[in-house]
C-alpha cells in the first residue's frame, strides 16, 4: 500500500510582555500542548492511506525541532496505528476499510484527543492537456519574459452546492502530488500560474504580481478553489508552467545542466469544508509572517482535547508528457 508523508506541525507561541518600567513583571510558566496532525487520503478510489504525526509544542525558550511523541495509541475507525521513528508518523498496522467518513483517536499519557472527517466524493479529473499554446511571461514581475506553456485541465463538479478543491501540480512524482497538501496549503510559485477570476478571489494573494497584464494571475502550483462560480457545471482551469518549471532550474543553479522533465502531474484533491478553512487560513498566516500591521490570523483545528488537525481528501492524479 502506498504511504503518504505528512510533515505538518503545530506551535503555540505564547506572547511575551516587556515594559520599560523598573517594576519586574513576572511570566507566566510555558505550558506544552499535545499536538496531533493527521490525514486519510483515497487515490483513484484504491484503498484509503492515512498517517498520524503525535508531538507537543515548542517553547519559545527553547526553539527547534519539535519534540515528537512516540508511545501514544492511535487508531482510526478502529484500526491500530504502530510509530514508525524513519519517519516520526504513526501509520496503519493493517488496510484501512473503506468508509464515507474516519474518527481518528489518540492518547498519550493521560490526554484524549479525538477528531473525525468525512471523505467527500471521488471527483475525476475529465481531461488535461498541453494545448500548444505558448505565452511570454516576466518571473517575479521584472525579469526577462520566459515561454509559459498553456494547460487545460477540466472535471465535473457535483450538483450539491459547497464542494472545495485543491489542484497541485509538480513534476516530481504522482505521490508528491498526492501529498502536496500537507506541506502547507497554496504555495507561491512564480512558474505555474492561473488566469482564472473565479478561482482567484479563493487565494490568498495581495495583488497580480504580473503588472502589465490583462488577466487576473495566480502565482501558486497548489490551487485552492471552490464551487461557488460553477456548482454543478463542467469546470475547465487554464495554467501556464515556465520553463523553468519544466527543467527544474535551480535558483542557484551548480555546474551540471538541469534535465527537462518528462512529465508533469497533477491531482485534484476534493476536500470538506473543515479542510478548506484550515488550509487556507494557513497560507494566510503565512502571508502575515513578520508583519506588525497584519490582523492576526487564526488557524482553525479540530481535534478534540489537543491543537492541530485532521481532514480527508479524494485525489484525482493524472500526468501529461511535458512538450520539451
Amino acid at each position: 500500500m502506498k504511504q503518504l508523508f505528512i510533515a505538518a506541525s503545530a506551535t503555540v507561541l505564547l506572547g511575551s510582555c516587556t515594559s520599560s518600567l523598573t517594576t519586574p513583571i513576572e511570566v507566566s510558566k510555558e505550558k506544552e500542548q499535545l499536538v496531533v496532525n493527521g490525514f486519510v487520503a483515497m487515490i483513484n478510489q484504491t484503498i484509503p492511506t492515512a498517517a498520524v504525526q503525535v508531538s507537543v509544542t515548542q517553547k519559545l525558550s527553547q526553539p527547534g525541532t519539535p519534540q515528537m511523541v512516540t508511545d501514544a495509541f492511535v487508531e482510526l475507525n478502529g484500526t491500530g496505528f504502530s510509530y514508525n521513528p524513519a519517519e516520526s508518523l504513526y501509520i496503519p498496522q493493517t488496510g484501512i476499510n473503506n468508509a464515507s467518513s474516519f474518527k481518528m483517536n489518540i492518547t498519550a499519557g493521560t490526554i484524549k484527543a479525538s477528531a473525525e472527517d468525512v471523505l467527500p466524493a471521488f471527483v475525476p479529473i475529465v481531461s488535461a492537456t498541453f494545448t500548444g499554446v505558448k505565452k511570454l511571461i516576466s518571473r517575479y514581475g521584472g525579469d526577462t519574459p520566459t515561454d509559459y506553456y498553456e494547460i487545460k485541465i477540466s472535471f465535473d463538479d457535483p450538483s450539491q452546492a459547497g464542494d472545495y478543491y485543491q489542484l497541485v501540480m509538480s513534476v516530481a512524482d504522482s505521490m508528491q502530488v498526492a501529498s502536496g497538501f500537507l506541506f502547507g496549503s497554496t504555495e507561491y510559485d512564480p512558474d505555474v500560474v492561473c488566469n482564472d477570476v473565479g478561482v482567484y478571489e479563493e487565494q490568498v494573494i495581495e495583488q497580480d504580481p504580473f503588472e502589465n497584464n490583462a488577466n487576473v494571475f495566480i502565482p501558486s502550483n497548489m490551487v485552492l478553489m471552490s464551487d461557488k462560480y460553477f456548482n454543478g457545471q463542467r469546470k475547465e482551469l487554464t495554467f501556464y508552467v515556465s520553463n523553468y518549471f519544466l527543467v527544474g532550474f535551480p535558483e542557484f543553479p551548480d555546474t551540471s545542466a538541469p534535465q527537462p522533465s518528462e512529465y508533469v502531474y497533477m491531482g485534484l484533491h476534493h476536500m470538506s469544508k473543515k479542510s478548506f478553512n484550515h488550509y487556507k487560513n494557513v497560507k494566510l498566516q503565512q502571508w502575515n509572517e513578520g508583519n506588525p500591521f497584519a490582523e492576526p490570523t487564526i488557524v482553525p483545528g479540530n481535534v478534540s482535547g489537543a491543537l492541530g488537525f485532521f481532514g480527508c481528501r479524494s485525489i484525482s492524479t493524472t500526468k501529461l508528457k511535458t512538450p520539451l
